[in-house]
């Protein structure tokens, strides 16, 4: 399960529930939808040339740093629909330079009501990576409503010693 998140707001609940979120057409926060009768992100499309999506800035603190990342989301209307979350990065430039989508987490938890967990650990960004941003969406051409809520965004400790190789496989010295 996720830990406190490094950034404010990311499930809804502040006095100003968008804040820190740059909200794009197709995209509301709705009282009462969310897990646990909370706030929620709101995803309904019915126009599938249209195409955007939320995104919620964050710097990055250290280059060569692991982030974990993730959050709730529910399909409520829309057939073989496939929500990302993911997180991207740029240099100090501004220039991309990668994402990672976070995957379905199976749960055990039989109240989730229809919602699904999303997480994944970034791997080692690239030390020159300066800008993050936390985004969620839908492929091109979808169409119907999904909710999203509770999102998290924590750096993780990189683990100095990941793996150990050594090309003398059985050798005889």
């Amino acid at each position: 399960m996720l830990a406190a998140s490094m950034l404010p707001n990311l499930d809804f609940e502040s006095k100003d529930p968008g804040e820190g979120w740059k909200l794009r057409e197709n995209w509301s926060l709705a009282a009462g939808v969310g897990r646990n009768g909370s706030t929620a992100l709101v995803w309904e499309n019915h126009d599938p040339a249209k195409y955007t999506f939320p995104v919620r800035s964050f710097e990055i603190d250290q280059g060569g740093a692991n982030y974990r990342f993730g959050g709730w989301v529910k399909v409520v209307e829309g057939e073989d629909l496939k929500p990302v979350i993911a997180i991207d990065w740029s240099d100090a430039n501004g220039k991309w330079c990668g994402s990672r989508g976070a995957i379905a987490v199976v749960d055990n938890d039989p109240n989730k009501a229809g919602w699904t967990r999303y997480e994944l650990v970034s791997g080692i960004l690239p030390t020159n990576a300066v800008h993050g941003n936390l985004l969620c969406y839908l492929p091109r051409k979808s169409t119907g409503k999904v909710l999203f809520d509770d999102f998290k965004l924590e750096r993780v400790a990189i683990d100095p010693v990941e793996c150990l190789a050594c090309s003398a496989y059985k050798a005889t010295f």
